[in-house]
């Protein structure tokens, strides 16, 4: 740790603010000025940089990164972002189901599983189709199906729009869970981080189930996981509402 004080300085002419690390302006890791669109993030990403140790651990800093990743990543092409992001709605981890026949069906063995990934993906699957007026394809075989072009575009629309700090928010949230759903889900329904998490993971989960868990492994990836979710909620909600 090479600092002693950190401060937040506002712009009240435009509302946006920065960060001081012994009166010295914070700066991306491309050297960009790293000026936040609101007092409320500012503040919650110099909370981060208050708790450094005697090191620097930029793993342990979610909001830093997606502060960051904004200015220097999504901010020089946004289109990249938004294809990146929707690339993972043509797999979406929701839409992808053990079959009642075909390549992937064994009725003793996955019977339970599809019944499960039904009831619980179903959940947020609804709730994404409802928000977006859309209807999407669920894939029960190796062939993947395909959404239809009128309602990737509708989603494709709702992407494009948000801020670049709500997008940075879904990215991050979409590469985790991969799937769009849960993405979307976490930015604007109201599933708890900690429900989301479990039903990205959710084959995993029921892996776990007969074989258990190996402590200091999937333990860990879970509660990494879930810090980036509640990171991404969190950074999105100060996004929208300042």
């Amino acid at each position: 740790r090479f600092f002693k004080e950190v401060t937040v300085k506002e712009y009240p002419e435009t509302g946006q603010a920065e960060i001081l690390l012994d009166s010295r302006p914070l700066k991306t890791p491309a050297k960009k000025p790293l000026i936040m669109p609101s007092m409320t993030m500012a503040a919650a990403v110099a909370r981060e940089w208050e708790t450094v140790g005697e090191y620097i651990e930029p793993h342990k800093m979610p909001l830093m990164t997606l502060a960051t990743t904004t200015i220097d990543v999504i901010d020089e092409d946004p289109a990249a972002t938004v294809g990146r992001v929707m690339a993972y709605l043509e797999s979406d981890t929701v839409c992808i189901r053990e079959g009642r026949d075909g390549e992937l069906y064994d009725a003793a063995l996955i019977g339970k599983q599809q019944a499960t990934e039904d009831e619980e993906w179903d959940v947020p699957l609804h709730w994404f189709e409802k928000q977006f007026d859309v209807k999407l394809a669920i894939s029960r075989s190796l062939a993947i199906e395909k959404h239809s072009q009128a309602d990737t575009d509708k989603v494709t629309e709702w992407v494009r729009n948000l801020s670049l700090w709500s997008l940075a928010s879904l990215e991050v949230s979409t590469a985790n869970c991969k799937s769009l759903v849960l993405g979307a889900c976490l930015l604007d329904g109201d599933l708890p981080v900690e429900k989301i998490r479990y039903l990205a993971m959710l084959e995993e989960e029921l892996q776990q189930v007969d074989w258990g868990m190996a402590e200091g492994d999937h333990d860990v990836s879970k509660a990494q996981m879930e810090m980036w979710l509640g990171a991404s909620r969190l950074f999105h909600k100060i996004a929208t509402q300042g």
